[in-house]
C-alpha cells in the first residue's frame, strides 16, 4: 500500500508541490472574498464586531440619534464653539450663576449687580418722583423757565442786564406754601398763588414748593440761579411724587 503511494517519477512530485499550493492558495483566496452578499441581513450581534472597531467614518450621516446616547454624556468638549443658540435653552432656566458678570456692560466687578454705574439706589430719586430743568437767556418778562405740572410756573420777571428778578405763579391750581434760601437767609411765607424773588444782579435760590394733594403733601425742590448781565437764568426742580 505504502508502494502505491512513493511517487514514482519527478512529476508526481511536482504534481504533489502543485496540489498543496492550490490549497493553501484557496484558502487564502476564500478569506478575502467574503463581502456583504454573504452576510445574512441583520444577523451579524455585537458580539460579532471587534471592541473599538467602529469609528466614524462607518456611520451614516444624521445616522445617530438621542436614543442612542447614553443620558449625561455629551459634555461641553463634544460641542463645537458658538453651536449652541437661543433656541436649543429651555426657557426660564438660565440663571446669574451661568452668566459671568464681568461680561455684563457697567457692571465691572461681583457685587456690582445692585448698582447702576457704581451708584447705590439711594443715590438715585425715590418714591416715583420727576426732574425737570431748563436754561433760558431773555429779558422780556413772562418767559418761562420751568413748567412744574400741577403746581406753576417759574418765569423771568424781568432783566435789564444790570438786574434780574424771577417770579412763581400757580396759574390758577390753587395755593402753595414758599419756603426759600437765598445767602443764607430764609424765607417762609403763608398759602400764596404767587411769588417774586429779590431785584439784584445775580442770585442763588434753593426754592421749596409744598402743597396738599389730597391726603399726602407733593413737594417741589427748586434750585435757581440767575446772571443779569447776561439774562441767563437756569433751573432745575426734583418733584415728588410725580403727579
Amino acid at each position: 500500500m505504502l508502494r502505491r503511494l512513493r511517487p514514482r517519477s519527478a512529476y508526481d512530485l511536482i504534481a504533489l508541490f502543485a496540489l498543496f499550493a492550490a490549497v493553501g492558495t484557496g484558502g487564502a483566496y476564500a478569506a478575502n472574498t467574503i463581502g456583504s452578499a454573504d452576510v445574512i441581513d441583520n444577523s451579524l450581534l455585537s458580539q460579532d464586531i471587534k471592541d473599538a472597531e467602529v469609528k466614524g467614518v462607518d456611520l451614516a450621516n444624521a445616522s445617530v440619534g438621542s436614543g442612542k446616547i447614553i443620558n449625561g454624556q455629551v459634555a461641553g468638549a463634544d460641542l463645537a464653539a458658538n453651536s449652541v443658540t437661543s433656541g436649543k435653552v429651555l426657557d426660564g432656566t438660565l440663571t446669574g450663576a451661568d452668566i459671568t458678570e464681568s461680561t455684563l456692560g457697567q457692571v465691572p466687578t461681583a457685587g456690582d449687580a445692585d448698582k447702576l454705574d457704581g451708584k447705590d439706589s439711594t443715590a438715585f430719586l425715590q418714591g416715583n418722583g420727576r426732574v425737570i430743568a431748563n436754561r433760558v437767556v431773555a429779558e422780556t418778562q413772562g418767559t418761562p423757565i420751568l413748567d412744574i405740572p400741577f403746581t406753576g410756573v417759574l418765569s423771568v420777571d424781568g432783566c435789564d442786564h444790570i438786574n434780574g428778578r424771577v417770579a412763581f405763579d400757580t396759574k390758577g391750581t390753587g395755593n402753595v406754601y414758599i419756603t426759600t434760601e437765598r445767602a443764607g437767609a430764609i424765607g417762609f411765607q403763608q398759602p400764596v398763588s404767587t411769588w417774586s424773588s429779590a431785584t439784584v444782579a445775580s442770585a442763588y435760590y434753593h426754592i421749596q414748593l409744598a402743597r396738599d394733594v389730597g391726603a399726602a403733601t407733593q413737594i417741589t425742590q427748586i434750585e435757581l440761579t440767575w446772571k443779569a448781565a447776561d439774562c441767563v437764568f437756569a433751573a432745575q426742580a426734583v418733584q415728588t411724587p410725580a403727579l
